[in-house]
């Protein structure tokens, strides 16, 4: 659904009723039905931040070489893929979320 005048409608498969999502997701991309960024700036964080704690628990070595390749061959990649989208995040809660 998008758009204001766009009518919700509901859809069956057999006797059992689809549920209707405000979210759609394509290429790793989410977003909402008025546009809203905020579940896309929360899923790349939240995925982010679940490669660092594996990193934290898994790599024994803490030099600043060893953290520095894993985040650039990790951590930066998700970020620069959906860069044009959270460089311009529409609300201050996402900017904080993005630069924790």
């Amino acid at each position: 659904q998008s758009g204001k005048k766009n009518q919700i409608y509901r859809y069956r498969l057999g006797e059992t009723w689809l549920h209707c999502s405000n979210c759609e997701g394509d290429l790793g991309l989410l977003v909402e039905s008025y546009l809203n960024l905020s579940q896309l700036c929360a899923a790349v964080t939240k995925k982010n931040n679940t490669i660092l704690d594996c990193i934290n628990r898994r790599i024994e070595s803490r030099s600043c070489e060893v953290l520095l390749r894993l985040y650039v061959a990790l951590i930066r990649p998700r970020l620069e893929y959906c860069i044009q989208f959270l460089y311009l995040p529409q609300y201050k809660k996402d900017i904080e979320t993005l630069e924790r």
